[in-house]
């Protein structure tokens, strides 16, 4: 099972794959995702019994996407494949010449601001987040900072596919941002709207989260200044209400660890992530492709009533994201 389950080109929600399965077996290991699904797909059953509940789907996906594309639009991000700027619908109406001129001044003076942006363009931004669903299962939250996204994405998926159910979750993984992942050009815009993205799946995560760091934390990281904060947060503020807090623990494998320089990977687990340095880059370095690209700039601080947690967790393993991650983390760096 190495391909994502997709049939024209949405993805087929684990349990139908599993219900298709059943009905449709594959006829030999050797048989693809894709070729059987292709196969199935002429199949008179399927259309009869099937068909119609995965078009619904793929509308409901379809329409998800669209929203999300036009309200980031509006917010001001930049399609990689489109020029930047406002695009008008042509209209044309017989014997009216003047109609589109018309459409686009009452435009420009209901919705553009004096420097030509969208009026109304936090507001976009705050309907699209308020859209997004940060949901991801218990005990399966994946973050990272230092290491190719769309790699750790692609392990993710196919971790799901042998499993045969959705246990891991990641932002370019599993959620609407695979979507739109490297169709924006990353500049405020699009930047603020994976900020928070990012932040309301760090307030959504459950049970033991895992992480996956190059080096160390990096100091201007998504996952070092919201993701991580927000859990702690939120942990801190439930225990101090004497609750069980939803975030139990919590495992970071750092990749080439700054401080750990005989080892090529590691992971930490609750009270041991203290032991994890903040780093930044080195004069004269673009990226932290190494240890020689970053120094190091500091620790996290964690809130006593989270410590005291981890102390009385000391027995708990790394979680089974963490596992995973440490034997497939040569798969997931920049490069070829």
């Amino acid at each position: 099972m190495s391909n994502p389950h997709y049939l024209h080109g949405s993805r087929i929600p684990f349990p139908m794959y599993l219900t298709l399965l059943n009905a449709f077996p594959k006829l030999n290991t050797a048989e693809t995702d894709r070729q059987w699904l292709r196969r199935i797909s002429q199949n008179r059953m399927f259309h009869r019994r099937y068909a119609q509940e995965l078009a619904k789907h793929r509308f409901n996906v379809e329409l998800r996407k669209a929203v999300h594309m036009r309200w980031l639009m509006l917010a001001g991000a930049q399609r990689k494949d489109r020029a930047p700027g406002h695009h008008l619908v042509n209209v044309r109406t017989p014997g009216s010449q003047n109609v589109k001129q018309t459409v686009a001044t009452r435009y420009e003076r209901e919705f553009l601001n004096n420097h030509g942006d969208f009026r109304f363009a936090d507001e976009a931004l705050d309907l699209v987040v308020a859209e997004f669903d940060p949901s991801t299962p218990n005990n399966g939250s994946i973050f990272w900072n230092g290491i190719d996204e769309c790699k750790l994405a692609k392990l993710v998926d196919q971790w799901n596919t042998r499993m045969g159910a959705e246990i891991y979750g990641q932002l370019e993984a599993t959620t609407l941002v695979r979507y739109l992942n490297g169709r924006y050009e990353w500049e405020p815009n699009f930047a603020n709207y994976i900020t928070r993205t990012s932040a309301a799946l760090g307030k959504a995560a459950r049970g033991h989260v895992t992480s996956v760091v190059r080096c160390g934390m990096r100091d201007t990281s998504v996952f070092t200044t919201t993701e991580l904060p927000a859990m702690l947060e939120r942990m801190k503020n439930q225990l101090r209400a004497k609750a069980t807090p939803e975030v139990t623990d919590i495992s970071i494998v750092v990749i080439e660890p700054k401080t750990f320089e005989e080892r090529p990977v590691k992971v930490f687990t609750n009270n041991e992530i203290t032991m994890i340095p903040i780093i930044s880059r080195a004069p004269g370095s673009q990226f932290i492709n190494g240890r020689s690209d970053c120094v190091v700039k500091g620790r996290l601080d964690v809130d006593p009533r989270v410590r005291e947690h981890f102390t009385s967790r000391q027995d708990t393993k790394p979680s089974s994201a963490a596992v995973k991650i440490m034997n497939d983390f040569k798969n997931m760096l920049h490069g070829p």
